[in-house]
């Protein structure tokens, strides 16, 4: 959260359990604003199937204590204000 006090993201339901302890370990508030379907076509040779539906979550991740910080080796860094 080094840009921002809140993100919007999307991602498949099956993430909601790991997006859920992500934020909880690091102090953050989730709040899913919305659960529903996509419908994905085929859009490569090697997809089987003409079209798939896909369900997915789309929440809201936000904190006013913390600030991520992403070092040269890429490893985060939790710094408290």
């Amino acid at each position: 959260m080094k840009y921002a006090k809140s993100i919007y993201s999307i991602h498949k339901i099956e993430s909601k359990g790991f997006i859920n302890k992500l934020c909880k370990e690091n102090n953050f508030k989730v709040e899913t604003i919305k659960e529903f379907k996509i419908l994905l076509k085929k859009t490569q040779k090697f997809h089987k199937k003409e079209s798939i539906q896909i369900e997915k979550i789309f929440v809201l991740i936000f904190s006013f204590l913390q600030k991520w910080v992403f070092s040269a080796k890429n490893t985060k860094q939790i710094i408290y204000f």
